[in-house]
Formats: C-alpha cells, sequence, structure tokens
C-alpha cells in the first residue's frame, strides 16, 4: 500500500455524513420500541469528532430549552447529554496527561542506599 493512500480521516468522514435530524428521529423510534436506545446513542456518539460532539451538545440545548418537544422525552435528551459531556471530559482529560508528562522535567537526582545497619558498629546517635 503506498503511504499516501493511508489515512487517517475515518472519524471524520464519520462525522461528516452524521445528521442530527436522523439520528434523533431513530433514537425517538427505538426508545419507543423499547429497543436498546441506550447502546445505540453510545455506539453512535463515541464515533463521532470532538468538533461534531461540540455542535450537536450546543444545538440540542437550544432546542431544548428553547421550544421542549412533548414527543422528545426528558430521559433521552439527558442521557445524550451525559454521554457528549463524558466524551468531551475524555477528551480534555487525555489531552491535560499528554501536557503534564512532556513539561515534567528532573529537577534534581536523589540516590538512595542502605549501608548502615542496625547493630553493626555504626556509631549513630541513637
Amino acid at each position: 500500500m503506498h503511504r499516501k493512500s493511508r489515512t487517517r480521516s475515518h472519524n471524520r468522514t464519520w462525522s461528516k455524513a452524521f445528521s442530527l435530524e436522523n439520528f434523533r428521529a431513530t433514537v425517538l423510534m427505538m426508545y419507543n420500541d423499547r429497543d436498546s436506545w441506550i447502546f445505540f446513542c453510545r455506539k453512535t456518539l463515541c464515533s463521532l469528532s470532538k468538533k461534531v460532539l461540540k455542535s450537536i451538545s450546543l444545538v440540542l440545548e437550544e432546542k431544548f430549552w428553547a421550544d421542549p418537544d412533548e414527543s422528545f422525552p426528558q430521559l433521552v435528551f439527558e442521557v445524550i447529554q451525559d454521554i457528549i459531556k463524558d466524551r468531551l471530559q475524555r477528551f480534555n482529560l487525555e489531552k491535560k496527561a499528554d501536557r503534564q508528562n512532556s513539561n515534567r522535567k528532573v529537577f534534581a537526582k536523589i540516590y538512595f542506599h542502605n549501608r548502615h545497619r542496625i547493630g553493626s558498629g555504626c556509631s549513630c546517635v541513637a
């Protein structure tokens, strides 16, 4: 395989093809049928990019608070918001962990040794 044909754009292509209205309709249908809608939400939302997750979060909050829709249950809204917030928090934690390890420098090397033994004739004051 040539080097130029390998890309890491899998997440971006999935995120570009994502439609919030289709996702919302599918989740609502699965919720009404009592199907595994939480698993579907988690699987779909965890495959999206950080940029798309942020925009979805803002759009959902605007839609829900501006015009609370009776057909879209609050439980579904809260689950989607929790999944998005958890995913965005993981992005931030991973970034902070990388930043902390890269900036850390060795200030002073300390060597420990165990030369003095009790009862070996050491002139240490007890």
